[in-house]
């Protein structure tokens, strides 16, 4: 926790405890051997990245030891293909570094458009980097140079200075001792109702990456749900008149800060046949946009995904500069449900990306 925001909370009126917690029954916790009880707990406590049930895992470094780095090494492998590795891979190619990504699974960003996340990867062939679908990671080797890396895929041994987990990360509730409070978890985190409050212990709520929700594990999911887990605790102790609160996670949007990012809000066209089979789909090449051209931002790509019927927009996905900014207006369209044609009625601010919204819908 920073110094400041823990020294906000004293000034508040709220005491701080560094230590591991975990539970000793329904309503008391030890903190390093203090015991607090409450009548109400809430559990935020984050994420881990997923152990990598691999011989020599030891040696992977975490998100937070690269970003420490003092000096970046010339060969880089991040083991698996969600954000972090997208990331980060960006970042140190544009440093100067190669960069290469091992992923399990057919594609990277899995979440993301498939045809964008196909022209981004191709695109970050000359920074250089490489992605190698389909190669599991089996085996991590330390070299005289550096690390060997096995995999079962393409090229079943690579070389590198650094090997960085990218894997993804799992709820950081392991040693809680949920049991001894006889609350229900998995591996996706603590089961909880429509109020973020544990089903089978009344006493416990919990919110962001801890709780099995319908969220995904997003910093301002993480924010809300927070936010709400202690209004509801207030409701159930009868200190406010306001019902029980419950989220709404519509027009949730998603960011990868590649270079350039990639961003997505809503249905996915996979996703909008299987649920709206009458959808119909916008989609294009903005690089000779004005808000790019001038910028010389490629790639520039863009899906927007409407009610064949209605015209209401349901998803949108970005490729280019400007993205992480445009799909807020798409969320905010999403959320309040409204149409192509209320967003091309706004006359945005020209030249903006903004206003080349009304060319993608």
């Amino acid at each position: 926790m920073p110094k400041e925001h823990e020294q906000a909370f004293h000034e508040v009126g709220v005491e701080t405890l560094h230590g591991r917690a975990r539970f000793v029954d329904r309503q008391r916790l030890d903190v390093d051997g203090q015991r607090i009880e409450a009548d109400d707990i809430v559990i935020a406590t984050g994420a881990k990245p997923r152990p990598l049930a691999i011989p020599g895992s030891e040696h992977v470094a975490a998100s937070a030891e690269f970003l420490d780095l003092d000096e970046l090494p010339e060969r880089i492998c991040f083991v698996g293909g969600g954000y972090v590795s997208l990331e980060f891979a960006h970042l140190a190619a544009h440093a100067g570094a190669e960069a290469h990504i091992l992923t399990r699974g057919d594609r990277v960003l899995e979440h993301f458009d498939r045809g964008l996340v196909a022209e981004l990867v191709e695109a970050a062939r000359g920074e250089p980097i490489e992605v190698y679908d389909n190669s599991p990671v089996r085996e991590i080797e330390v070299t005289e140079d550096g690390y060997r890396v096995y995999s079962d895929g393409e090229h079943p041994a690579l070389e590198h200075d650094l090997v960085v987990h990218g894997a993804g990360r799992v709820p950081e509730i392991d040693d809680l001792d949920l049991a001894e409070a006889d609350v229900d978890h998995d591996e996706e985190g603590l089961t909880v109702d429509e109020h973020l409050q544990s089903p089978t212990n009344e006493h416990v709520y919990a919110a962001g990456d801890a709780a099995a929700t319908d969220g995904w594990p997003l910093t301002p999911i993480a924010a809300r749900e927070g936010s709400l887990a202690a209004r509801n605790v207030l409701t159930h102790r009868g200190q406010t008149d306001q019902p029980p609160a419950t989220m709404d996670y519509a027009g949730t949007a998603s960011v990868a800060f590649t270079i350039p990012p990639i961003a997505r809000v809503g249905l996915t066209e996979d996703e909008a046949e299987e649920a709206q089979p009458e959808i119909a789909v916008q989609a294009g090449d903005m690089s000779e946009w004005f808000s790019y051209a001038h910028e010389r931002a490629s790639p520039a790509r863009y899906k927007v995904l409407t009610e064949a019927d209605s015209g209401r927009i349901v998803g949108a996905h970005l490729l280019g500069a400007n993205a992480e900014e445009t799909i807020n207006l798409f969320a905010l369209a999403i959320r309040q449900g409204l149409r192509a044609e209320e967003l091309t009625a706004v006359p945005w601010a020209y030249p903006s990306h903004g206003n080349e919204v009304t060319y993608m819908v």
